[in-house]
């Protein structure tokens, strides 16, 4: 757990360096508007990320409208992230299951389930469209639902 938590901090710098600062010429400010007035953006609209989007900018970190929309993106990412870690390695732990007397001898040693979760996670955190999706508000909708899929597993 530690050591998902550590690399979900520093993604989290790096999202924070990685966000725009602004709006995106796309439908991010559609969509902000539509948070911050909970309404409905154009169809399909989208109204459990408007609800999130705008407890995001009620509550959430301090800047403008607009970094604070496309910090609710970054934030998305990672959560969605940290679950396709969790998945990933639930999986390879049922895969690479050892005996009783090697799981007692093995606290930090080489564990498969750690490196194929870390290194899925990495992968989809650093690939280019989900970074992209990520930096800015309307990318957000994207990764709320990439989010809810992988919840669903």
């Amino acid at each position: 757990m530690i050591p998902a938590i550590l690399a979900l901090l520093g993604l989290w710098m790096f999202r924070v360096r990685a966000v725009c600062g602004g709006l995106y010429p796309d439908d991010s400010g559609e969509t902000l508007a539509a948070a911050w007035n909970l309404d409905i953006a154009h169809p399909p609209g989208d109204p459990l990320y408007a609800i999130l989007g705008r407890f995001w900018l009620d509550f959430g970190p301090a800047g403008s409208l607009a970094y604070r929309g496309n910090l609710l993106s970054g934030a998305l990412s990672l959560a969605a992230a940290y679950l396709l870690y969790r998945l990933t390695q639930v999986g390879a732990s049922h895969e690479y299951r050892p005996s009783s007397e090697k799981r007692k001898n093995r606290a930090w040693s080489w564990r498969p389930e750690l490196i194929c979760g870390f290194l899925a996670a990495g992968l989809a955190v650093l690939a280019p469209t989900f970074c992209l999706q990520a930096a800015g508000a309307k990318g957000g909708v994207y990764v709320l639902n990439v989010l809810l899929g992988a919840a669903a597993f």
